[in-house]
């Protein structure tokens, strides 16, 4: 009997497929759609991020956070008090999280957008610190405006997408950063 089932298991084992080669489950996407359907962005988190914001589409890595737009490179560089993007060294816009608020600053370090979480809502301000969009959770999406976000439950990341106060890159650098904060602090 033992030669029996030993036999079993190595024509079992040797089925051709190891738990190696079993095919990856592939990362989510979070997408946001228009009025229309229309997909204006869509992130999947990862190493690198794949983002694509406004038909511009980016792989984006991390530590450190690192994009080329055609012969542009973007960079995130970790400061106190949050993470500087640059565009060809130069800084470009200033990535300020403290909790359940993002604060996106332009070069000069004046904020651009702000973003607020309070339960299942996200209020995204401008520069005049006025009320300009919400975001509101479902049971499946966050509505933001006009556009649905899909695959992720995240508010500030969905109003990260959303804005369009920011250009195309900035957002994709945004929401790839927020996607890998998480990792950042694992061990």
């Amino acid at each position: 009997m033992f030669t029996s089932l030993a036999g079993v298991a190595l024509v079992a084992g040797c089925s051709g497929q190891s738990a190696s080669d079993s095919p990856a489950v592939a990362p989510a996407a979070v997408e946001v759609r228009d009025a229309l359907g229309e997909v204006t962005a869509r992130v999947v988190a990862g190493r690198p991020c794949r983002a694509m914001v406004e038909g511009i589409d980016l792989q984006i890595g991390a530590e450190p956070l690192v994009t080329m737009v055609g012969l542009v490179r973007w960079a995130g560089i970790e400061e106190d008090g949050g993470t500087t993007l640059t565009r060809d060294g130069v800084r470009a816009a200033k990535i300020v999280v403290d909790g359940t608020k993002i604060n996106i600053l332009d070069d000069r370090g004046i904020p651009v957008i702000r973003l607020r979480t309070e339960g299942d809502t996200a209020t995204v301000l401008d520069a005049a610190n006025t009320t300009v969009r919400t975001a509101v959770r479902s049971a499946t999406s966050i509505a933001v405006g006009d556009m649905i976000v899909t695959g992720t439950q995240d508010l500030l990341l969905a109003a990260l997408l959303t804005a369009h106060e920011l250009g195309p890159e900035v957002r994709a650098l945004a929401a790839c950063h927020r996607l890998l904060l998480p990792q950042k602090s694992a061990p």
